[in-house]
């Protein structure tokens, strides 16, 4: 019984610290929300990636993503030279990608671009 109540503990307070960090960035997202669509999001593309979930990726991908989300609220689109090329030399990682972002743009109702694909691809490429 001991070892469960630790692990649920570390995990209450690993998404809080990400609530409370996100509550200081957000600007139009609940932080709640936000988290727990990106939080899902990031599980399901490193299970389809299957790459290792570390914390220092798990952090970049929440972030990234959050702060994504935020600009597509808004209207502003990141540029990425040559992402077209990108995508053809990763065309799998790419869709596993945009598979993995399917709830977020539909709760939100977004549409999540190429370019800013192109940097989670880079993401995941240099983890």
């Amino acid at each position: 019984n001991g070892p469960n109540n630790i692990y649920v503990r570390e995990k209450i307070s690993e998404d809080n610290m990400f609530i409370k960090l996100l509550e200081g960035m957000l600007t139009f997202l609940n932080p709640d929300k936000a988290y727990d669509l990106v939080n899902k999001s990031y599980l399901k593309a490193i299970k389809l990636l299957e790459i290792e979930n570390t914390a220092q990726l798990k952090i970049r991908y929440i972030f990234h993503n959050c702060c994504m989300i935020e600009r597509l609220i808004q209207n502003e689109i990141l540029s990425y030279d040559d992402v077209d090329r990108l995508i053809q030399k990763n065309i799998s990682i790419y869709k596993k990608i945009k598979f993995a972002l399917t709830d977020i743009e539909e709760n939100l109702g977004i549409t999540i671009p190429d370019t800013e694909i192109g940097y989670i691809i880079d993401l995941f490429g240099t983890q």
